[in-house]
């Protein structure tokens, strides 16, 4: 005979005697009677007594009703008993632990069965009948089958167990962050395969339980693993666009060229982009009404509240020496402007046409290039100047295997690289495929130099090339302006920044020499040249000038070289001049913050620089006086 549980329960009784109700309470004392006996394993049935089978049987009742107190007198009667019988199978292949969790029981009731010896690493063998329901309103069996290794690939299936499983599956299935703690605490395998080889964060970010995946990532786990269909838990969580844990498995050692490279198999993965790029727009503007706010290179225009704020600068703008309003560049070329752009491209590319790469250049590249190259032909003339198709016949594959290889600053050139030229219609979209160039870029130079690695500033040099060449093509266009002499801009990124403290130098002696009252006035207010001027020799006036100014520097450096700086930082001073002089430490400031948004015309600037051009002897003269 097993033993139950004596217990009472109150019945409640209505009666009516001559319109009068009444109600009477009565305690009934009841008796639990066990489940019917569960199989159990054959070294189970050898090992254990029809006692102790009685005991799995109060477990699983105490379980089912939910009941803690039920549960610690089964505990105090038999507390070898209980642990006996603890781990074992029901009929149905599940543990206690695992109905306990299943059936979202009380966590008391569940740190009870962990406290008394439930194993949280057992594993569970479901079957398939449990999962067969009848839908009554169509009257056909609707099966709601377990995943085996044989279940042909589909999504939907994640969401679903397998037929091999552990309880922490099931909690990172099912999003029981509270749950999953537990589990963690008492040891639980955060790397457990099931029978499909999905492990606990797959589930998690398959199933958008974005607690669960912060838990699991956070308690250090193995994020490379892949299940049975190929999928590592970061393309589930593009798959599924769970965007949020994406991130925070990419942040903490999941493999961030996944982000880059993989297309997401649902249309939910692929709706997760469009809208990242709508919500981080800086425009503010849906997709279609994008086009109509691109100017000729790409990028949107800026909206009214930004306009407003540039006409705050308007006084300051208006006082520029040498250039009248009516020299403004105009919003939209005129087709005079047009047909003259056609004709010198037409030139350039007879120009390009006999060009050999490392023999000496045509006579007339220097006087075009001060007038502008061409947008059509930018690129193709950038990589001649630059020699860049010399490395890349040298070295054809060597790209391609830098891009492999996985690198230690992935992680910081991703963030560089969606806040790169975010305003720009081909680097808006993020992991679109102008971030994707752009990373790829970034990340071979970052192997190629491994000195250096990658430093801010180098994404938005990166991203100029990037918006005119083909990614090998920039890369290799970038490894020259690093290292070819005449460019030599990799010593502006090396540790210490020496080269940027030599031009600084070289600087400060310039501006004392050519424009002294400028210079004496910074020096009565303690305006350093490196508070204002270290960004212009980084990255040579990108993000300072107008674009269209910048392109037009660009061309000069790439046929000049990179000393042409000077030239561009003194002709700004000098056409500020009477804006900075006598002028309080801000009001300068806000001088030099103006700059971005001075309406000049292109070609009468560009005079002005060569007018201020200075000698290579020059320069070398007075880098050797600072040495």
């Amino acid at each position: 005979m097993m033993d139950t549980l004596p217990s009472t329960t109150t019945t409640t009784t209505t009666t009516s005697v001559d319109n009068d109700t009444f109600t009477i309470k009565t305690e009934v004392p009841i008796t639990i009677i066990p489940t019917p006996k569960h199989d159990t394993s054959a070294a189970y049935a050898k090992s254990q007594d029809d006692f102790s089978s009685s005991v799995f049987d109060q477990i699983v009742t105490a379980i089912k009703l939910n009941n803690s107190n039920m549960l610690q007198q089964i505990v105090n009667k038999d507390q070898q008993g209980f642990r006996a019988a603890v781990n074992d199978y029901d009929s149905k292949g599940k543990t206690p632990l695992y109905i306990a969790t299943q059936d979202k029981c009380y966590t008391e009731l569940v740190l009870l069965l962990l406290e008394q010896g439930a194993n949280v690493n057992k594993q569970v063998n479901l079957s398939d009948s449990e999962n067969t329901t009848t839908t009554t309103t169509t009257s056909t069996s609707t099966s709601t089958t377990i995943v085996t290794p044989t279940t042909p690939f589909s999504l939907d299936g994640y969401s679903k167990p397998a037929n091999r499983e552990s309880v922490i599956h099931l909690v990172a299935r099912s999003g029981d962050s509270d749950l999953l703690t537990l589990f963690i605490e008492h040891k639980a395998d955060r790397d457990v395969l099931d029978s499909v080889n999905r492990t606990p964060i797959m589930l998690a970010a398959a199933n958008g339980k974005t607690e669960c995946a912060r838990l699991l990532v956070l308690s250090t786990i193995n994020l490379t693993l892949i299940d049975l269909y190929q999928k590592t838990a970061l393309h589930l969580a593009l798959d599924f666009g769970n965007e949020d844990i994406a991130g925070t498995i990419t942040h903490n050692g999941g493999d961030l060229t996944v982000r880059y490279h993989y297309k997401p198999a649902t249309q939910k993965g692929k709706q997760r982009i469009v809208t990242q790029t709508l919500s981080g727009d800086p425009s503010g503007l849906p997709e279609i009404a994008i086009i109509g706010q691109l100017d000729r290179y790409g990028h949107i225009r800026r909206d009214s509240q930004a306009l407003k704020e540039t006409q705050l600068l308007q006084s300051i703008q208006e006082q520029t020496d040498d250039l009248a309003a009516d020299q403004e560049e105009p919003a939209e070329l005129t087709r005079e402007q047009i047909e003259l752009e056609l004709s010198r491209a037409a030139k350039w590319c007879r120009m390009m046409k006999n060009w050999v790469p490392g023999k000496k250049r045509p006579s007339k590249v220097d006087s075009r290039a001060i007038k502008g190259i061409p947008d059509r032909v930018r690129g193709q003339a950038w990589r001649l100047l630059s020699e860049s198709d010399l490395m890349l016949q040298k070295n054809k594959t060597l790209y391609e295997s830098l891009l492999e290889q996985s690198s230690q600053s992935e992680l910081v050139i991703d963030l560089d690289v969606n806040r790169a030229s975010r305003n720009h219609i081909y680097f808006r979209e993020r992991y679109g495929q102008g971030q994707i160039s752009l990373f790829n870029v970034l990340k071979a130079y970052s192997n190629y130099d491994q000195e250096i690695g990658y430093t801010q500033g180098m994404s938005s040099i990166a991203t100029l090339l990037v918006m005119y060449l083909p990614e090998n093509e920039a890369f290799w266009t970038m490894e020259r302006i690093m290292n070819k002499p005449e460019y030599g801009m990799r010593d502006l990124f090396t540790s210490g920044l020496p080269k940027v403290h030599q031009m600084m130098y070289v600087y400060d002696r310039l501006l004392e020499q050519h424009v002294p009252l400028v210079y004496k006035h910074f020096e009565s207010m303690s305006i350093a040249s490196v508070i204002y001027a270290t960004k212009w020799f980084i990255i040579c006036f990108l993000d300072t000038l107008p674009f269209s100014i910048c392109l037009r520097l660009w061309d000069l450096i790439f046929s000049k070289g990179y000393n042409i700086v000077y030239s561009v930082a003194i002709t700004l001073i000098k056409m500020n001049e009477r804006n900075l002089l006598d002028k309080p430490f801000e009001d300068c400031f806000q001088v030099f913050k103006s700059i971005e948004d001075m309406k000049l015309n292109e070609d009468t600037f560009i005079a002005m620089v060569m007018k201020n051009k200075f000698s290579s002897k020059k320069i070398e003269a007075l880098e050797k006086s600072n040495n």
